[in-house]
């Protein structure tokens, strides 16, 4: 009797040794292993709490300043590592590097600096923002819908305004946190997601516990995920003879791939998403998890799990999740989900090397350039999301097709560029660039420079919205519709075709209608337009007047419309004289439009003169002639001279309008009143070619303009 009890003794107990070693050493299958395997996302912030429920988000980037927000769904930045199911309640197991670096809370001292210096910078971007949105505003009170690129323009508009009332709601809360007495704290938080190998759908998850350089998840519902399995953990670990990592090969974010892949060792470190991936022995049974260069050991895996659950409490749980899941996953929606995984399975493969010329690429690659004996290509083809980093430092971002980055963001010294590009690395196409002195642009390139049609924003000009070329502005091609305010200037010319004293031509006031805008126009409808306002010239230097300039004066008033007078500048007498001259010889009345100040010297007369002696008296004439009169006065002037010579008369930009002279089919680029755009313009009643000028605005701003100097400046 005794023996029996000993033989079934030995018996029970060598069959449990035997149950033993075949669940230790029982080969799992290559489907079974790659669905044990996940993709762990996290994005990481702190959340700093203060009274009245008010809340910030800090979410420390690559970038020297952390992103701060109000809402942590805002946050963009975030992390991807591979990370492996140990249980059927949705237990995962990958390394700490996640919260390595970063302490639960953040010291105070720490916090307030960072509070202050995104005050700091909040200011500044505020200033600048609303610098940017007085010149979209005032290019939005001259300009209508069917100019082109007017709705780019609105649309950054709207942006800024968007943009501005953020920071506004986050400046007042960062206000109220520096005020308060006690200091407030900041949390780490984590939003994690996993997602089974070989699927899409992602599955969020919390934190269990983070323990010896180990993460531990769950997923929320705590169950496994439809179609993955797990890896057993077993309490004294197993062997790993013959172990092999199995993880993503990639660099995550948008290079992520669907699968989980067999390493290379001596590749792992450089592909970060393979930071706790499994290792898996002969028999395919996890026996430890990747960290950096090294491995944990599958012993130490099991002593993390067991201070999660016990050993036999561990076992119910499992078997519990087991049972729920048997009861209310059916078979047709387990099969279900294995074709909708097998349709979304991809065959991206990533890689990190350098080229001949320095350059590091690190991102997705053509799977057949890596694996396919007929290329004999001495690197793989880039194909895919990608970054490349220069040796200068550049750094291309973006979607690679063939070896050519197609569309994608470029990060340089200038600036921050982000659209399309052609095989060279140059910009190419449509794109936005980020200039680093704060300036924007949207449009058109050709090889690096702007060229097309775009507009460029910048807190210290105007909005230039038209035509680049070679990375210059050209100008805006306006369409001339019958809802424009035209005018035109006069002089003898008018009177005497060519300069011929004779025959002397009347002028047919009664007749006025504008009838032809010169050549290259682009005109919308019949250029039949109504002459809204003349300049007529009276004097010139320090003797000349024109003679007809009485009687065209009377006649423009005796008809309503709005009439001024201008000078004709010289360099061959002072400003002062030339001020009293015109002051004699002109007549200028309270509802008459401001004087004008026609500067047309030749680049020569200026060098002779001096440019410094030339501005001297401008201003003296400027000068006089308000005082008496009562008006600030215009300055015309080409273009050109405004480019050349106004840079150093920063006064006259600042304190006067201008009326701009410049030929051909591109409107001035500069701050301006009046654009003369043709020297060949023809009007009814009026014999030969006569000066063409438009009004930079809308009517109603016309009215305005006409009704607030049509009285005498106190």
């Amino acid at each position: 009797m005794k023996r029996l009890s000993k033989r079934i003794y030995y018996g029970f107990t060598a069959a449990l040794l035997l149950a033993v070693l075949l669940c230790t050493y029982l080969p799992v299958n290559t489907a079974k292993r790659h669905s044990a395997i996940c993709r762990v996302k996290a994005q990481l912030y702190y959340v700093v709490n203060a009274e009245h429920n008010d809340s910030i988000c800090l979410a420390f980037t690559d970038s020297p300043q952390p992103q701060v927000v109000i809402d942590a769904q805002q946050t963009t930045d975030s992390t991807d590592l591979s990370g492996v199911f140990v249980s059927h309640a949705g237990h995962v197991v990958t390394t700490d590097s996640l919260f390595r670096h970063l302490p639960d809370t953040l010291p105070t001292n720490h916090l307030q600096r960072l509070l202050v210096t995104t005050d700091s910078l909040l200011q500044k971007q505020m200033n600048k923002h609303r610098r940017m949105l007085a010149q979209i505003t005032d290019y939005a009170k001259r300009h209508s819908v069917i100019d082109d690129g007017y709705n780019e323009v609105m649309a950054c508009g709207d942006s800024l305004r968007r943009q501005m009332q953020r920071n506004e709601r986050l400046l007042q809360v960062i206000h109220r946190m520096q005020q308060l007495k006690q200091s407030p704290t900041a949390v780490l938080k984590a939003r994690l997601t996993v997602t089974p190998s070989g699927s899409r759908h992602a599955v969020e998850a919390r934190k269990v516990m983070r323990k010896d350089g180990m993460l531990v998840l769950q997923t929320h519902d705590e169950q496994l995920p439809d179609g993955a399995s797990r890896f057993s953990v077993y309490r004294l670990g197993t062997y790993h003879f013959k172990a092999r990592l199995l993880a993503f090969n990639d660099f995550g974010k948008r290079t992520a791939t669907d699968s989980a892949h067999v390493i290379d060792t001596r590749l792992a470190p450089a592909f970060p998403a393979a930071e706790g991936g499994a290792w898996v022995n002969s028999s395919g049974q996890l026996c430890g998890l990747h960290s950096g260069y090294g491995r944990i050991s599958s012993w130490r895996v099991a002593q993390c799990m067991a201070e999660v659950h016990r050993w036999p409490l561990w076992w119910w749980v499992n078997a519990k999740a087991l049972w729920r899941k048997w009861q209310t996953n059916a078979p047709q929606k387990q099969g279900a989900a294995h074709v909708a995984r097998k349709k979304t399975a991809n065959t991206q493969l990533c890689a990190r090397f350098f080229s001949a010329d320095s350059t590091l690429y690190e991102g997705s690659v053509c799977p057949l350039s890596v694996m396919s004996k007929a290329h004999s290509r001495k690197q793989p083809q880039r194909h895919g999301y990608g970054k490349l980093v220069c040796a200068d430092g550049t750094v291309y971002d973006g979607l690679w097709q063939s070896d050519t980055l197609t569309y994608g963001t470029r990060t340089d010294s200038l600036g921050v560029y982000c659209g399309q590009f052609n095989a060279s690395l140059q910009a190419h196409g449509t794109g936005r660039m980020y200039y680093s002195n704060g300036e924007f642009y949207a449009g058109t390139w050709k090889a690096n420079k702007r060229s097309g049609h775009g507009f460029s924003l910048s807190a210290k000009r105007a909005v230039y919205c038209g035509v680049w070329g070679n990375d210059r502005f050209r100008g805006e091609q306006l369409i001339f519709t019958s809802d424009r305010i035209y005018g035109i200037d006069i002089s003898r010319y008018q009177h005497e075709i060519n300069g011929h004293r004779r025959p002397v031509y009347p002028i047919h006031w009664n007749k006025l209608r504008i009838r032809h805008l010169g050549a290259d126009r682009r005109v919308q409808g019949k250029v039949d337009y109504p002459v809204s306002f003349v300049y007529i010239k009276s004097t010139e230097g320090r003797t000349y007047l024109n003679k007809y300039y009485a009687a065209d004066l009377r006649q423009a008033r005796r008809r309503g419309i709005p009439v001024g007078t201008y000078h004709f500048f010289s360099l061959t007498s002072s400003g002062a004289l030339q001020a009293r001259h015109f002051l004699r010889k002109s007549s200028v009345l309270p509802t008459d439009l401001p004087p004008v100040l026609d500067i047309e010297p030749t680049e020569r007369q200026i060098k002779r003169f001096g440019e410094a002696n030339m501005f001297r008296e401008v201003r003296a004439w400027l000068r006089i002639v308000e005082k008496q009169c009562g008006k600030r006065p215009v300055l015309y002037i080409s273009q050109q001279f405004f480019l050349d010579h106004l840079k150093n008369a920063p006064d006259l930009v600042r304190n006067y309008e201008f009326w701009i002279a410049r030929y051909g089919q591109y409107m001035p680029y500069v701050r301006l009143l009046h654009w003369q755009l043709t020297p060949y313009g023809r009007v009814e009643g009026i014999r030969g070619d006569v000066d063409v000028n438009v009004f930079n605005g809308t009517p109603e701003q016309f009215r305005q303009y006409i009704a607030s100097h049509g009285k005498r400046k106190e």
